[in-house]
């Protein structure tokens, strides 16, 4: 059994893999995608390219520019009240009080704000990524 996202072979009767908790298949193994190869070296050596919040953001990410803000709700949908980072699901709330203590208040956006980006991640991968930190059009 080969793992889908890891391409790793597994032969404990498991149906997860046990380095990154993807679900194994008996087809070939995954192969990496060829934009992550384009890292600096650095970045290769601390980040690997099978880390778990990797899961096809290279689609729409690679080379974004970003602001750093403070969350707001999505302008095009007033009903959205949350969003997730793109990379690790943590939360962008931009509600106060006990139930959302723990709520990111603040972090990198895509331009139109769709699509936001934890500190934690924004470190782990502006490099892979190759992002662009913009001055925010609403601080002028």
């Amino acid at each position: 059994m080969f793992c889908s996202k890891c391409g790793r072979e597994t032969s404990d009767g498991t149906a997860f893999c046990a380095n990154c908790g993807a679900s194994l298949t008996s087809g070939k193994p995954a192969k990496k995608a060829k934009w992550a190869t384009a890292a600096a070296p650095e970045a290769k050596a601390k980040l690997d390219t099978e880390d778990w919040r990797l899961h096809g953001q290279e689609r729409y990410l690679v080379g974004a520019k970003l602001v750093r803000k403070p969350y707001r709700q999505y302008p095009k949908n007033p009903d959205w009240d949350h969003d997730h980072c793109e990379f690790c699901w943590a939360t962008f709330c931009y509600l106060t009080g006990p139930d959302h203590a723990d709520h990111l208040k603040e972090g990198y956006t895509t331009l139109d704000e769709y699509r936001w980006i934890c500190p934690g991640c924004f470190n782990d991968f502006h490099t892979m990524f190759t992002w662009e930190v913009v001055q925010d059009s609403d601080a002028a």
